[in-house]
């Protein structure tokens, strides 16, 4: 029977190089992070750049659109047009830290590309950032239960599978 040491001894070996060490699965992880990451901070800085009276124009745009006729989309339209509107109100600061927040993200991925458990507890922190930045700036919304527990189960899951691979990770 396999000594499980084994496993950990592995890892741990000088002779692998750095790519053998991190493995195929943390690669594919940081990767989708990345790009997860990379197109949410270009995204929040597109709109932060356009301004706010490209806010103001979706709100004009999504108000004078015909309504639906059922009660469940026309309650998503009048969510997104609060959701807006808050954003609006709260411009720079949602933006800003926004931008704050993926880049953190970014830098957490890129430290366990490094094996570096550091970005572990780093990428943690990044997510309950992103949660406590909706929850401040759009505290006031009736959010979508749906939305919000997908949101929560997906960052669950890239904790979970990250966690995986910790055992390739150094402090």
């Amino acid at each position: 029977m396999e000594n499980l040491g084994s496993i950990n001894d592995d890892f741990e070996n000088d002779s692998q190089t750095m790519k053998e060490k991190r493995g195929t699965f943390l690669l594919v992880l940081c990767i989708l992070s990345w790009i997860t990451s990379g197109f949410g901070l270009l995204g929040t800085l597109a709109t932060f750049f356009g301004g706010e009276s490209g806010l103001e124009e979706q709100i004009s745009t999504i108000e004078n659109s015909p309504s639906l006729g059922f009660a469940i989309l026309d309650n998503a339209i009048e969510m997104s047009i609060q959701t807006l509107e808050l954003t609006l109100e709260n411009f720079q600061l949602y933006h800003i830290g926004n931008a704050l927040i993926f880049l953190t993200g970014i830098f957490a991925v890129y430290l366990m590309f490094n094996l570096k458990k550091t970005g572990f507890y780093l990428y943690i922190t990044y997510l309950i950032s992103n949660i406590v930045l909706y929850g401040y700036v759009l505290g006031e919304l009736p959010t979508s239960t749906a939305s919000m527990a997908m949101t929560g189960v997906m960052s669950l899951v890239f904790i979970i599978l990250y966690a995986v691979n910790l055992k390739r990770m150094t402090e």
